[in-house]
């Protein structure tokens, strides 16, 4: 690692201390895939971790984008007021009653989602399956040509689909708009659902960092199955998949010098669809002819697939393992790594302490690191107070 690449994050544990450094850009810079990924319990760090690579991005001048389903990176703005970091802004999906705002009305309606008529088209039908499931032959063959005259029309959007579907003679496709109408009634769905009265916003990343507060979604437990989701779900994993697309889009339009940062929190929502996943991927693989580095974070190694050869885990370089009570997910976390069978590597995982984690750096190097933050910065990440003596996490 060059040192003056990166910055320091912690300090080894085992054996005398020694500095961390750290940079997610810097595999990239070897030919190497930018991508790293962050997993841990509740409480183990992993967070602490996410808002710490943020703003040391932020101090470095790159330019990013933050989905944050939770609302904890919104703790950037206030490191911002005390004149550490500069340009935090903040996009708030909802307000305080976690209602979707006026203004963000038919933000990711994803029949004018881009300029390409295509990709609009086959986007809608994507999203339609992914709300109502697995369509028949004849519902396919039915919608397709709907959804095409719509998207190519003067004004596209979402609702007239349902309401074409609607006015059919034909049953099947009928109880396919029924379907369809049910969800997009459903509150959260106004983001996907343009309106002629409501100029459509985008969103726009000229410098700094752009948090998208997304707390107003209705996220499934990581846990549940994709077959049980309730409605607010299903629309919610599909929304943080479309704003991966918008993300995209937006660095694609930036000078390659500039550097890029993506950080996804909740990542496992991303891939719980199989849109989701497929953007996910096209994200991962284009990163680093973007200059983009992209920080997952999640819960379990497993959400990215159980085997190194899934298309997710063969473009992950650097991984950061924290406390994970789950030991079957140490023991895949610990293969993903390499790291030799019957050694008690994934006893170690377990039995960390908040902040200390297991690191695979852009070199393959493996160890046990204390991750160590500024004490103002502590305390403006945590939710809890912290010990007067305690610099780490």
């Amino acid at each position: 690692m060059k040192y003056g690449m990166s910055t320091c994050i912690g300090e080894t544990i085992s054996g005398l201390p020694f500095p961390v450094f750290y940079d997610p850009n810097y595999p990239a810079l070897c030919n190497k895939s930018p991508v790293t990924s962050v997993t841990g319990g509740l409480g183990s760090g992993k967070t602490f971790f996410g808002l710490t690579v943020a703003a040391q991005a932020s101090i470095l001048g790159k330019i990013g984008f933050i989905l944050d389903p939770k609302g904890d990176f919104i703790a950037l703005k206030k490191l911002e007021k005390q004149g550490i970091l500069s340009d935090i802004h903040i996009w708030n999906a909802s307000d305080t009653n976690k209602e979707i705002l006026d203004e963000n009305t038919g933000m990711l309606d994803p029949t004018c989602f881009g300029k390409n008529t295509n990709e609009n088209t086959a986007l809608t039908i994507d999203v339609i399956k992914e709300l109502v499931g697995e369509l028949s032959p004849k519902q396919q063959t039915y919608l397709t040509p709907i959804v095409r005259d719509i998207v190519e029309s003067d004004n596209p959007t979402f609702s007239r689909v349902a309401i074409k579907l609607l006015h059919s003679q034909d049953d099947e496709i009928r109880a396919l708009g029924y379907s369809l109408d049910t969800f997009l009634k459903i509150p959260l769905a106004k983001l996907l659902v343009k309106d002629k009265r409501i100029e459509r916003k985008s969103l726009e990343l000229n410098s700094g960092f752009i948090v998208a507060n997304l707390m107003g979604l209705q996220l499934p437990p990581d846990t549940k199955s994709k077959k049980d989701y309730k409605a607010g779900e299903r629309i919610s994993v599909i929304i943080m998949g479309l704003l991966c697309q918008v993300i995209i889009n937006l660095m694609q339009e930036k000078p390659k010098s500039m550097y890029k940062v993506l950080i996804i929190d909740e990542a496992w929502a991303v891939v719980a669809t199989e849109s989701g996943n497929s953007m996910l991927k096209h994200i991962l693989r284009l990163c680093r002819s973007l200059n983009m580095a992209v920080v997952l974070l999640t819960q379990s190694t497993k959400h990215f697939g159980k085997s190194e050869e899934s298309d997710i885990n063969t473009l992950i370089t650097e991984r950061f393992a924290f406390r994970n009570m789950d030991e079957q997910d140490n023991v895949e976390t610990t293969r993903l790594m390499k790291l030799p069978e019957g050694e008690g590597w994934e006893q170690i995982i377990y039995s960390f302490q908040s902040g200390e984690c297991l690191m695979q750096d852009s070199d393959f190097n493996i160890g046990t690191v204390q991750i160590l933050v500024n004490d103002s910065w502590a305390e403006t990440f945590s939710t809890t107070p912290v010990p007067e003596k305690q610099s780490s996490l």
